[in-house]
């Protein structure tokens, strides 16, 4: 009996050993990565920047405001490696929270919100194995809320869908042969918004920076 429960014992060994190295040859990314292909994945991050307002008629009241908050989205793209040259297209889109109101000397306020914004850019990177490191930059999308406001209210209101640029780097992390890992900075320029109010037309110039994690899929 004892010799039987020790076979048993020493089956039951091998059969989970071999079972936890089935697993983790899936776990893990096999050697020599191979970048190319498509992924799509989600991401979050946190934001912050400037929305100045420039007020020509009087300059002295201009606004030197701040903006920031989270944000939340879904990436996708598509990776052709050369060697351990990686290039690449990704396109994104995020839900924000970034805001802020800001007051001149005169107590006049600005309270500009960046609802949604998003990105198509290009990528070139360097593979070591199952780690990229890349630079990207871009078309960038954005909608933007602008607010003017005294004692007595709201005076003045924009809301366009802006069109700027924005470029970056970071870094892809395959943490097995499907999941990749993220870590990401950009800087992005939205232009201005246009507003006009009873003392004359204005405007609201509007750029971040974004520190962001994400989580893909490659297919």
């Amino acid at each position: 009996m004892k010799r039987f429960l020790v076979a048993a014992s020493i089956l039951a060994a091998s059969v989970s050993f071999a079972s936890a190295a089935d697993v983790m040859a899936v776990a893990e990314p096999p050697a020599g990565f191979v970048w190319s292909g498509g992924y799509v994945g989600v991401q979050a991050g946190y934001a912050w920047g400037d929305a100045d307002d420039d007020f020509p008629p009087s300059p002295v009241a201009e606004i030197d405001g701040d903006i920031d908050g989270g944000l939340v989205g879904i990436y996708g793209g598509w990776n052709w490696q050369f060697n351990q040259v990686v290039a690449g297209i990704e396109a994104d889109v995020n839900y924000s929270g970034i805001e802020g109101t800001s007051t001149n000397v005169f107590d006049f306020s600005a309270t500009t919100e960046l609802n949604w914004n998003g990105a198509v850019r290009g990528r070139l990177g360097y593979a070591f194995d199952q780690i990229l490191i890349y630079a990207a930059g871009g078309v960038a999308f954005g909608d933007i809320d602008v607010d003017l406001f005294d004692g007595g209210g709201t005076f003045a209101t924009a809301s366009e869908t802006k069109v700027g640029w924005t470029v970056g780097a970071g870094a892809d992390i395959a943490f097995s042969a499907n999941l990749i890992g993220r870590a990401e900075y950009r800087y992005t320029d939205y232009g201005e918004v246009d507003y006009t109010e009873p003392g004359g037309d204005g405007s609201i110039d509007v750029d971040t920076h974004t520190v962001a994690l994400g989580l893909a899929y490659k297919f």
